[in-house]
């Protein structure tokens, strides 16, 4: 497992983004318009667009509290993650879901609480479209981005 990003909740986008750009130097690495990635590692996540992902049950509550942040891990194994991460007790938030865009993710609590997304790696997202019969233009419609980058994804 690798960490990916440390992920802001945020309630207007262009004003974090242009904030953290502005006045703490952050470049933007990848920009789907309700999520901002830089390239430190930062994101940035409105909180509508958030809430339908995390908050999609009961139990998804417990994020609510949380401070408002999520740190991001990506799996090339998340089926493998999910039940080492189960085995060991921590407690989970949700079993795997997918999200809109088609990766696979849960969430867990670390020993104080913040909330972990645990997600798989969008070339590994992008590989299980493929091998289901997507096409490339269908992936880059998922994920929000050029056709090349996707290409990239499945070279990996």
């Amino acid at each position: 497992m690798k960490y990916a990003y440390t992920i802001l909740f945020v309630k207007d986008i262009n004003r974090s983004r242009e904030f953290y750009t502005r006045l703490f130097d952050q470049e933007v690495e990848i920009d789907f318009g309700y999520l901002v990635g830089f390239k430190s590692g930062l994101a940035l996540w409105t909180e509508a667009e958030a809430a339908e992902s995390v908050r999609q049950s009961p139990e998804d509550a417990l994020i609510a509290n949380r401070g408002g942040a999520e740190i991001e891990f990506h799996s090339p194994d998340i089926e493998a993650d999910y039940e080492r991460l189960q085995a060991a007790g921590v407690e989970i938030v949700h079993p795997i879901i997918t999200h809109p865009w088609e990766q696979r993710a849960f969430r867990c609590l670390d020993p104080d609480g913040h909330c972990l997304e645990v997600a798989e790696l969008l070339s590994v997202t992008a590989q299980r479209l493929r091998g289901q019969g997507k096409s490339l233009e269908d992936i880059a419609e998922y994920f929000q981005t050029p056709v090349s980058v996707v290409r990239g994804m499945l070279a990996e």
